[in-house]
């Protein structure tokens, strides 16, 4: 496994941290989708003729309690994000601007699955706990949770 394939995360064991590491793909994945995501946006808006430009952004947390509490966050920026779309969705609505409120629907539609994968991942959690059995499990389970997720959006759309 090459490095950039694992995460590495701080559990805490009856008050003693320690390094554990964990392989993650869906993480890296989740990644690159998010960068396919602005792409479409500074299409979108490049095709409109606006001036777009990418400030930068603040290194995001990385170190977690334990692997609960980084799809935790994940759940969190991912609500942060739709909370987002929502309001641009009003906004074209409220400006009668038809093509971008278009646009945004297949961002809404988007967020209903990223929302949906880390809230089905968290529910193996709260079914199997979190020692390392339970990781392994739902380790082995991710890539079928993402593929039930997207193939429900995709016979919905």
């Amino acid at each position: 496994m090459k490095p950039h394939q694992r995460m590495h995360i701080l559990q805490s064991d009856r008050g003693v941290n320690m390094r554990i590491r964990w392989e993650c793909k869906l993480f890296f994945e989740q990644a690159s989708e998010e960068n396919q995501h602005m792409l479409r946006f500074i299409h979108y808006l490049n095709g409109a003729g606006a001036e777009v430009y990418s400030t930068a952004i603040d290194k995001p947390q990385n170190i977690f309690e334990s692997l609960q509490s980084a799809f935790q966050f994940g759940l969190k920026g991912e609500q942060t994000v739709s909370k987002s779309i929502y309001e641009l969705v009003d906004m074209a609505g409220k400006e009668k601007d038809y093509s971008t409120y278009s646009f945004l629907q297949w961002f809404v539609t988007e967020q209903i699955e990223e929302e949906t994968l880390f809230q089905t991942i968290l529910q193996k959690f709260d079914l199997l706990g979190g020692d390392k059995l339970a990781i392994y499990q739902i380790d082995q389970s991710l890539s079928s949770i993402r593929a039930q997720i997207m193939s429900k959006q995709t016979n919905q759309g």
